[in-house]
């Protein structure tokens, strides 16, 4: 009895197994046709890039890859490089689902990835209190 159902359990499996691959097919000309077997990749765009940068004085800027001051963005992923060039500030990052800042007191850089979302952001050195405090909106 044993036998019988392992029998049957193996029948199924290769019939499963030759339909599955026989759902590639072959064209007229004895090729492989229907779907591929090749991974593909997901559709998913590459992040975009921003610098954020801290100088000395402990100014606070972010920045395209072109020098361009960022005000406005669009949403969806980015890859912002962060350089602080200063131990007495930080860059920090807040906005919709994102609080993000450098460590004070060391001068670092560092590779943030960050989604931005539909909203206002702000980005600003925690260090100094008379610093600005800069606004993006995203849309």
């Amino acid at each position: 009895m044993m036998n019988c159902r392992r029998r049957a359990r193996s029948v199924a499996a290769l019939a499963v197994l030759a339909v599955a691959v026989g759902a590639g097919g072959c064209d007229s000309s004895g090729g492989a046709s229907g779907a591929s077997t090749q991974p593909t990749a997901p559709n998913t765009p590459a992040p975009r890039k921003l610098n954020a940068t801290v100088e000395a004085n402990g100014q606070v800027t972010l920045t395209t890859p072109d020098g361009r001051a960022v005000t406005r963005l669009q949403n969806g992923l980015y890859t912002i490089t962060v350089t602080v060039n200063s131990t007495r500030a930080d860059f920090h990052l807040t906005g919709p689902g994102v609080q993000r800042a450098t460590r004070p007191h060391v001068a670092s850089l560092a590779l943030w990835g960050v989604q931005f979302l539909t909203g206002t952001y702000h980005y600003f050195n925690d260090q100094n209190s008379r610093a600005t405090t800069h606004a993006i909106s995203v849309y």
